[in-house]
């Protein structure tokens, strides 16, 4: 696999990380507002964190585990944050997880990095189905995924415990079939 992978919208450029992408993401990282939806970020999150994640992430994109890729905007370059894509080749599926920086929620970003990621695995990878969870305290990762298409599938409840607390996980999906009848209904509207 290409470790140079691209991909692009018309506000954004997806792209694979480097150790300049450090300090954003240890900047927008080291967030309350993040650090409570991402059990794996921990808080503080220092930029010696931030280099360890990135290093990581070569070899599991070299090894077509997982595909990570920095959220930039498309004109200006700035980092805002990553979207990743993990693989199950067996059963020919892979589940996305993202998250952006407080100052780039709310803009419709994160729904089009995560419907580039969609047509990455279907039309690039060949996947049968792509599947997202969130916890339920964070209905607007929720909204991401309906917007992009996705189904609710289940809501596993008391999923994860979290310092003292527990979490329900609620679980979305989508199938090859339903993004290739999304993707002709809408180039349909454009023609």
């Amino acid at each position: 696999m290409d470790t140079n992978l691209t991909l692009e919208s018309s506000r954004l450029i997806l792209r694979c990380f480097n150790r300049e992408d450090a300090q954003p993401m240890q900047k927008y990282g080291n967030s309350e507002e993040i650090s409570r939806i991402l059990a794996a970020m921990p808080h503080p999150y220092t930029l010696q964190h931030a280099y360890d994640w990135i290093a990581r992430q070569e070899n599991r994109f070299r090894n077509d585990y997982s595909y990570t890729l920095a959220i930039t905007e498309k004109t200006s370059g700035t980092w805002m944050g990553t979207i990743e894509m993990f693989c199950d080749p067996a059963n020919r599926s892979a589940g996305i997880g993202y998250w952006l920086g407080v100052p780039f929620w709310n803009q419709g970003f994160c729904t089009e990095a995560v419907r580039l990621m969609l047509d990455f695995g279907f039309a690039e990878k060949g996947f049968h189905r792509i599947w997202a969870e969130h916890w339920a305290l964070n209905p607007a990762s929720g909204r991401v995924m309906q917007k992009c298409g996705m189904r609710k599938e289940a809501v596993k409840m008391d999923a994860e415990l979290v310092n003292g607390e527990y979490r329900d996980m609620v679980y979305y999906a989508i199938l090859r079939r339903e993004w290739e009848e999304q993707k002709r209904r809408f180039d349909l509207r454009e023609e």
